[in-house]
């Protein structure tokens, strides 16, 4: 049973990052990223991602809450300081 979740996750995410990368449907990519998350896979990257996707849709202040959690998990130097340039490029708040 647990290697259907984590199949099941992992495949959430690669649809979710498809989306992402050919910029169609961020709000399902969103969405995928954090079903994903829910069903076991990496955290880091589920949050890292899904900030991006939020941020594209003119959501930094979930973009934001992603990239902080991110910040806390990040596996390495290098992650980090993705996290960190990325909370940098991101708006205060979006104006309509």
């Amino acid at each position: 049973m647990l290697a259907a979740e984590e199949t099941q996750a992992a495949m959430l995410y690669v649809a979710a990052e498809a989306l992402q990368i050919l910029h169609r449907d961020l709000d399902r990519a969103e969405q995928m990223y954090g079903e994903a998350l829910a069903n076991g896979f990496d955290p880091f990257w589920s949050r890292f991602n899904r900030a991006q996707a939020r941020a594209k849709l003119g959501r930094p202040g979930a973009a934001r809450e992603d990239l902080a959690a991110a910040l806390e998990i990040a596996p390495d130097p290098e992650a980090q300081a993705r996290v960190r340039a990325s909370l940098e490029c991101l708006p205060d708040q979006v104006f309509a």
